[in-house]
Formats: structure tokens, sequence, C-alpha cells
């Protein structure tokens, strides 16, 4: 009788999930590897700045109008060091960003497994098992992909800033020209939002249609042969893939 009341809560606390919850119970998943992404990230960018400023004072220096003299071969080495840091942070980014991947993709199909098992064996699937394969590969992708993206914008979100004070302190006119039309097409973008959605979720049913039926063409090989029926599976193959496209 716990068992039930157990199972059954842990079904409403799953049903209930906000997005939101979901993502931060992720994030609590070993979150020192996204930790150190994120720096990564906001190091390579930051470090983006390094060689325009390091080759300005270079120029200063050849001129003669340089406010302090760091002498030519240390701005050199500075600028050196600057391109090997970039590698170094770009290299230890894509380690942590591909770990955390595999990581959390692994993590949500083993517990999603795991939850299909406990089910009763009648009502375990809910979509033909060529569904269930596209679910597990590219819907459980989208997660890692979205972690990643997100990440990677909070690396970028340091380099705007970075950008936006140096392009500023230069000519604020020539910072609007750039920066305002990345904000209109920003607000265009998520306020079609809702057909992005539809687009993608149109996009799923239909990768789903073409995985179940070449699951069930390739479990019934002897049935198809036997009904002399490959014509008009193939057909049916080719029509969905149309609708697919």
């Amino acid at each position: 009788m716990t068992t039930q009341a157990t199972t059954s809560q842990q079904r409403r606390s799953a049903q209930t999930m906000t997005v939101r919850h979901y993502l931060w119970q992720l994030l609590r998943y070993r979150p020192w590897i996204w930790l150190l992404t994120v720096l990564a990230y906001m190091l390579l960018y930051a470090l983006n700045f390094a060689p325009p400023l390091i080759a300005r004072a270079i120029f200063d220096q050849l001129t003669g109008e340089a406010p302090v003299s760091l002498g030519l071969w240390t701005l050199i080495a500075l600028l050196l060091g600057s391109a090997v840091a970039r590698q170094t942070a770009y290299c230890a980014l894509i380690g942590g960003q591909v770990l955390y991947f595999n990581l959390i993709s692994a993590l949500v199909r083993a517990n999603l497994f795991e939850h299909i098992l406990s089910r009763p064996g009648a009502q375990a699937v809910p979509d033909s098992p060529g569904e269930a394969v596209s679910r597990f590969r590219d819907d459980i992708n989208m997660v890692g992909n979205f972690l990643g993206s997100a990440f990677n914008l909070a690396g970028l979100s340091v380099f705007v800033l970075f950008a936006i004070v140096t392009m500023t302190r230069t000519s604020l006119l020539l910072t609007l020209v750039a920066f305002v039309p990345l904000v209109l097409i920003s607000i265009a973008i998520n306020q079609s939002s809702q057909r992005i959605i539809r687009f993608r979720e149109a996009n799923q049913t239909a990768t789903g249609h073409v995985t179940g039926l070449l699951g069930e063409m390739f479990g019934a090989v002897q049935a198809i042969k036997l009904a002399d029926a490959e014509a008009p599976v193939i057909a049916r193959l080719q029509r969905i893939n149309e609708g697919r496209r």
C-alpha cells in the first residue's frame, strides 16, 4: 500500500514538474563540470579582446604615443601568451561541454528507461518502439544542446558587456548602429517563438512516424514478403518521408 502511494506521488510530481525545476535538477548533477565550462567560456570571450588591445599598444609603441612603455618584445610576448591562453580555454570548454552533454544525456536516458520499466507492460510505451527510439535519441539530445547553449550565452554575455563599454567609449553612434538591429532581431525571434515550437513539434512527430514505420518494417520482413506487400510498404515510407521533408 505504501509502495503504491509512493509511486502515485512520484507520478504526480513528475507530471507537475516545471521546465525550470527540471533544468535546475539537471544542473545540480555534477555542478563543478558546468561551472568550469562556463568559466572557460567567459575566459575565452574575454581573451578575444586581448589581440586588438595589444596590437593597438604595439602601434602606439612604434609611433611613440604609448602612455605607458612596456617594451615591444613584452607586448609581442603578451600577444603570443593570449593566443595560447585562448586555445587552452577553448580546449577546456569543449572538453567540459562534451563531458557534461554525455553525462546529462546518459542520466536522462537512464531515468526515462527506469520509469518505463516500472510501468505495466501494456502501457510502458504509448507510441511505437520506433518512435520511442526517436524520443530517446533526438528529444534527449535537445536537453544537452539547450544547456550547452545556455553556457555559451553566459560567456557571450561577458563579451557583449565588454564590447558595449569599449565601443561606447569610442563612438556612441556606432554602438547604437551596431546593437539596435541585433536587439530588434532578438525581439522578432522571441515573438515568433510559438511558431518555432509548433514547427519543432511537427518535425518531431514526422520523425517519429518515419522511425516507427522503419521499426515495424524490419520487425515484419517475413510478413511483408509473404503478403507480397513490398511496393505498398515502400510507397507508404516514401509518403511519410515526403511529409517529413
